[in-house]
């Protein structure tokens, strides 16, 4: 009877690593997700203190979306339109904008390291799932 048990304490260890790595996948994309995001943030970043430094009548590319870009010049040096969420749009200066996104790159920043600590943590039970399921396969054997 005892074989029984371990066969099933050995399966339950088993779907147990399993679903410990398929959540540490969940974290690996979370934090590729988060990463992109602040790439972005930072190249937006980039382009608004540049931008913020030209003078009107400039002429810009603005990305349409899909590679996609049509020429335009610009038509107000001090001011930028931002979503500030739900499709609402409003008239910022840069600096603000700038202010806004330091705030968004931080935030994401926090959460990357919070994801990250957590995948971390699931990666030393994955390790520990491991050992386990290798001793108890190892005892089985005899």
């Amino acid at each position: 009877m005892s074989g029984e048990t371990t066969d099933k304490e050995i399966q339950q260890a088993y779907v147990e690593l399993r679903l410990l790595e398929n959540l540490a996948e969940d974290y690996k994309t979370r934090v590729q997700l988060v990463n992109s995001t602040l790439n972005e943030l930072q190249t937006t970043k980039s382009a608004l203190t540049n931008l913020s430094q030209s003078e009107e009548e400039t002429p810009i590319l603005v990305n349409l979306g899909g590679g996609v870009y049509a020429s335009a010049k610009l038509s107000n040096s001090s001011k930028i339109l931002v979503d500030v969420g739900t499709g609402v749009i409003v008239e910022k200066d840069y600096e603000s904008v700038i202010q806004l996104l330091d705030k968004r790159i931080k935030e994401l920043e926090d959460a990357r390291e919070t994801l990250q600590n957590q995948l971390e943590t699931i990666l030393a039970k994955i390790s520990e799932s491991r050992v386990k399921l290798s001793q108890m396969a190892a005892k089985e054997r005899g």
